[in-house]
């Protein structure tokens, strides 16, 4: 399969989308020639939250906990002991200077680290600087507050357990999150699909399922402009994902691979 596809409603203009992954690794820009060939046809460019400066700043303070605590205030003397040699031991960075953050995004930011930084910024953020070159008007399928509302609705006891099996098993993530960067770099969107579906267990429907739905009825509200949109390639696929309810509302779906001619 592909992570990029043309859609089309009706006889309205063709539109695009593009399943991305948030990370700088040489393997997520397989496809970034192809997808910017095909941005060059739209007028609008949407990514899952416009990367916006002053917004961005905002999102970056929501990510902390609340209320001054830290992790250190969450876990008992002992486990947190634990978790800060297990990150010293494992990724060379000292828990302190990060034990404010969520236990999900100080999560995330440690997984990051398993991959490569061979380009100076994730896929996402390059496509909407890319998009802003040639003219698009940019936009995001989420506001802030939507995309932050997903983080309010899981529980902390939850994100601590999701943190706690993350430093037990880290061999085994790292193991995993370089198996996904090597399904999509062979396009393999559905194979990642399911690999992303089974990693969030009790998340899936504030994560997964719940963000689609929002996601596709956005690009249907926008239908009658030429745009692309550049997503999560995790919520392509599935019974529930972006491209069955984009079906279901009447589109028509293309695949593009990398041998099309342009």
């Amino acid at each position: 399969m592909t992570p990029l596809w043309a859609i089309n409603f009706e006889d309205l203009p063709t539109s695009y989308i593009f399943g991305t992954v948030h990370v700088q690794d040489k393997r997520a820009f397989k496809f970034i020639d192809l997808a910017i060939e095909h941005l060059r046809q739209c007028e609008y460019f949407f990514s899952e939250i416009e990367f916006d400066p002053s917004a961005m700043t905002l999102f970056a303070q929501a990510q902390h906990l609340r209320n001054g605590q830290s992790l250190r205030n969450l876990l008992s003397p002992k486990r947190y002991e634990k978790y800060q040699l297990l990150i010293k031991k494992r990724f060379g960075l000292q828990l302190e200077s990060m034990d404010r953050l969520l236990p999900i995004i100080l999560l995330n930011h440690l997984t990051l680290l398993f991959v490569g930084s061979e380009h100076e910024e994730q896929l996402d953020a390059h496509l909407s600087d890319q998009a802003k070159i040639l003219g698009l008007k940019t936009k995001g399928l989420e506001s802030y507050q939507e995309h932050l509302s997903v983080l309010n609705e899981i529980g902390i006891p939850l994100q601590l357990k999701q943190l706690n099996d993350f430093l037990k098993m880290s061999a085994k993530y790292r193991k995993k999150t370089h198996r996904m960067l090597d399904l999509y770099s062979e396009g393999e969107i559905y194979k990642l699909y399911k690999m992303a579906k089974s990693s969030l267990g009790k998340l899936k429907k504030p994560m997964l399922y719940d963000r689609n739905e929002l996601m596709a009825n956005r690009i249907f509200f926008h239908r009658e402009y030429p745009s692309f949109y550049a997503f999560g390639a995790g919520h392509l696929c599935g019974e529930q994902g972006v491209m069955r309810k984009l079906k279901n509302k009447g589109y028509r779906l293309q695949p593009i691979h990398l041998s099309t001619v342009i």
